[in-house]
């Protein structure tokens, strides 16, 4: 067993409430961790950084979950993986989904009790800002993000919400990184010295967004918008996102937010790729407007590589990912050059570049798992959108997925066991995805490893999705479902047994050393919410 001894105190279901009451509009971040999860407790000596800057009460306290024991709270805040951090009001609460570093925590923190856009009024304020907001870029910390606008005069009502409507939608998209906006009225003096002599803006209203500081993109021309509060919101994402990045599941909503193609590199984590990453940023600072460049984990994102239609196993490789699900790879074993990379790129652009042909066709629906639905591109929609339905989909890959082949009996066995208990408001299915492109509606799913389990609730059919993170057992997955669905139903103890496999389960448990015979009556109680005589 491992300490959860960092933090201001320990809470659960029964004192979060009280706990949240307490601090008020100041927050909390709630620490979930686990005493059995040597991972989590790495991270233990940051978390007391953390808890050490936090009694100047300038910054939420840090409160611990015990993940193993309180299950409602995970359940209640979507936590899928530990450990987790999230910051949380009596009202409202949000993943912080950077790094879990003192000082990361308290920047991020700290911009979230922020004005959601504050003004500034002449030069001297904005400098101010501008050198809170310095410092050199740094591996360890995300960028801090300041969303700039110079208005005409501070009365510029138009021109104010579409900057806080920009500034809501760039904090929703980087929960990984403090996110500040503000206003500044573009008098004489501000005019003279950003607009004349740093050449920041030309007119305005202007906006211009910065890293740490430095200047990240062009200026961005409101009055020249064809629908300034939508497009503010998406140059602004566009712009916060590095020439090249790492696509990751901190930042992959950023990147798909842009609604711009990407030319995504599969490098091995353990090889040098710098000259490739060279390459890549040339070629990224070239078409900068035109679409975005990142690099990832080959390893980790193999099931994407299937997707785009790259080899498994071979890496480096590199392919446009589209909104469409066009299979865009670039030729394996070409030179990775900028030249030839740039060539790449300006066929796309120049549609010049055709896609690969589609995959060849899926098994047919007799081989998928029993009760298991196989879905296809042309059934996606109606069944796994079906509003009448609660879908637990998994996504896989028929070749190339060991951990795909092994999950099979454990699948079939929830469809089964859904059709046995007469769930009749739940579809279990999946998909192929190394033979079929990702739908257009589950862009936003980051095939970061397979098989992925989400669930697709009657009622909440759009992103984000709710994915499965656990041990991939019958029970476990059918639980999974039942806390997400829209239509609520009953599920016995141990719902992958039948009544009889229930009854054996209890026989054999009574056959246990009395402190197992406890230990697996309190899982069932905590599992199910009933006593040990309803058990």
């Amino acid at each position: 067993m491992l300490p959860l001894a960092a933090g201001a105190a320990n809470v659960t279901s029964r004192n979060l409430t009280a706990a949240l009451s307490r601090v008020g509009a100041r927050g909390a971040f709630l620490g979930f961790s686990s005493p059995h999860c040597t991972y989590c407790a790495a991270h233990e000596p940051q978390y007391a950084a953390y808890a050490a800057l936090a009694p100047d009460e300038a910054l939420p306290p840090l409160l611990r979950v015990n993940a193993a024991r309180e299950a409602a709270l995970l359940r209640r805040h979507e936590v899928e993986e530990l450990p987790a951090l999230v910051l949380a009001w009596s009202h409202a609460w949000v993943h912080y989904t950077g790094a879990h570093h003192s000082a990361s925590m308290a920047e991020f923190a700290a911009s979230r009790l922020a004005p959601l856009v504050e003004t500034l009024r002449g030069a001297d304020a904005l400098e101010r800002v501008l050198e809170a907001e310095r410092r050199p870029l740094d591996a360890e910390l995300p960028a801090r993000v300041l969303l700039l606008l110079f208005l005409r005069g501070v009365d510029d009502d138009d021109a104010l919400d579409d900057l806080r409507l920009a500034a809501r939608q760039l904090r929703s998209l980087r929960t990984d990184a403090p996110v500040r906006a503000a206003a500044v009225a573009a008098g004489a003096e501000v005019r003279e010295e950003y607009g004349a002599r740093r050449r920041w803006f030309s007119r305005a209203p202007a906006a211009r967004l910065l890293l740490n500081g430095q200047l990240a993109g062009g200026e961005y021309l409101l009055d020249e918008a064809d629908e300034p509060s939508a497009a503010l919101g998406a140059w602004a994402a566009r712009a916060a996102l590095p020439l090249l990045g790492e696509l990751k599941g901190a930042t992959f909503a950023a990147y798909a937010a842009t609604g711009l193609p990407m030319l995504l590199a599969f490098v091995h984590p353990r090889a040098d790729s710098a000259a490739l990453r060279r390459a890549l940023r040339g070629v990224a600072r070239r078409f900068r407007e035109r679409l975005t460049a990142a690099w990832c984990d080959g390893e980790r994102h193999e099931a994407r590589m299937l997707a785009l239609g790259l080899q498994p196993g071979v890496l480096p490789q590199v392919a446009i990912n589209t909104q469409d699900g066009r299979r865009l790879p670039y030729a394996h074993g070409q030179p990775l050059t900028e030249q030839r990379l740039s060539q790449f790129v300006a066929d796309f652009l120049g549609e010049r570049l055709p896609p690969l042909p589609p995959p060849p066709p899926a098994p047919p629906a007799a081989e998928a798992p029993r009760g298991v639905v196989e879905l296809a591109p042309d059934s996606f929609e109606r069944a796994a959108l079906d509003v009448r339905r609660d879908v637990l989909l998994q996504l896989y890959a028929s070749r190339g997925c060991e951990a795909c082949d092994r999950l099979t009996i454990y699948y079939s066995k929830v469809a089964e066991r859904f059709a046995e208990l007469h769930v009749d408001s739940v579809l279990v299915a999946r998909l192929d995805v190394s033979r079929h492109p990702l739908p257009p509606h589950l862009k936003s799913v980051q095939l970061h490893s397979l098989p992925i389990i989400l669930a697709l609730p009657a009622r909440r059919k759009d992103p984000p999705f709710a994915q499965f993170d656990g041990n991939a057992r019958p029970k476990e997955m059918m639980y999974f479902l039942q806390r997400h669905a829209s239509h609520p139903f009953e599920l016995p103890p141990n719902p992958h047994l039948t009544r009889e496999q229930h009854a054996m389960w209890k026989d054999q448990v009574a056959g246990l050393p009395r402190e197992k015979v406890e230990s697996a009556y309190e899982k069932l109680q905590r599992e199910t919410g009933l006593t040990r005589d309803e058990l």
